[in-house]
């Protein structure tokens, strides 16, 4: 499958899912949804990755075998102008560089951060507290959750004026998180974005797949602990100042997220 047709079905099926979501219950948004675009992100992935594995295969093995006359077949590189392919790879560690260093800005920034273990006695709400580490900082004004292998949630010093209830849903949320590695999944959304930067379609696949991932999360945290309409003003409250300034962080109190769930 060639580049352009690659893009043309992806598009298509992009289209399907926003307007299933659309018209398809908001219930169902939360897992079925966010598995969709999990599926598209994969075959994003492999589209790219293994035909650039298998050409560096092909090229070890033609360069052993003297009488290989095999053709080696480049995927979605196949047929493609080789300057336009260096431009499309360029522009793409451009843009990777660009969410790589923004990144590295907001840890620096919150690096100092202390020991939040004083809301340990709270992981009770989930059996998924192994590798998890709970941490205040004074720079963020909003719950976060990053890190793929050993998790982390920072949490503002806000939280310590709060009720236990309320606390409870704030820490189950981010443990939901990092419960099904959203951190990860938001990586890898980032860089399918970077590689096929040209198709809007996968720019507006990012923009909903990271409002499904927060529908999911607030999903569970309501079945788990109740308290819709107590859930609902805590997102309110930490909607007006939320501010995730990285894509790759989890954050909590996205006001479309609260508008989609709630009304």
């Amino acid at each position: 499958m060639n580049l352009l047709r690659l893009n043309i079905l992806v598009s298509i099926f992009i289209i399907f899912v926003i307007f299933i979501r659309k018209y398809g219950g908001k219930r169902i948004a939360s897992y079925f949804y966010s598995v969709l675009w999990e599926a598209i992100i994969i075959k994003l992935l492999l589209s790219f990755f293994v035909p650039i594995i298998k050409m560096m295969v092909a090229s070890w093995v033609l360069k052993n075998e003297s009488n290989a006359n095999e053709k080696i077949k480049f995927g979605i590189f196949e047929n493609l102008n080789v300057w336009i392919m260096c431009i499309w790879i360029f522009i793409s560690i451009c843009l990777l560089c660009m969410f790589v260093l923004n990144y590295c800005r907001f840890l620096k920034r919150i690096y100092k951060t202390t020991s939040a273990d004083r809301f340990n006695g709270l992981f009770h709400i989930s059996h998924n507290k192994k590798h998890i580490h709970t941490k205040m900082c004074t720079s963020i004004q909003s719950p976060l959750t990053f890190g793929i292998f050993k998790s982390t949630i920072l949490l503002p010093q806000s939280v310590l004026g709060m009720t236990e209830e309320e606390q409870k849903y704030l820490l189950y949320h981010e443990l939901v998180h990092a419960k099904h590695r959203d951190s990860l999944w938001k990586i890898l959304a980032v860089i399918i974005a970077t590689i096929y930067w040209f198709n809007p379609f996968v720019w507006i696949l990012v923009k909903f797949f990271d409002q499904d991932l927060e529908l999911r999360c607030d999903y569970n945290v309501v079945s788990k602990l109740g308290g819709k309409v107590e859930y609902a003003e805590l997102l309110l409250k930490f909607a007006r100042n939320s501010k995730n300034p990285v894509y790759l962080l989890n954050g909590f109190g996205d006001s479309i997220v609260k508008k989609e769930l709630f009304l």
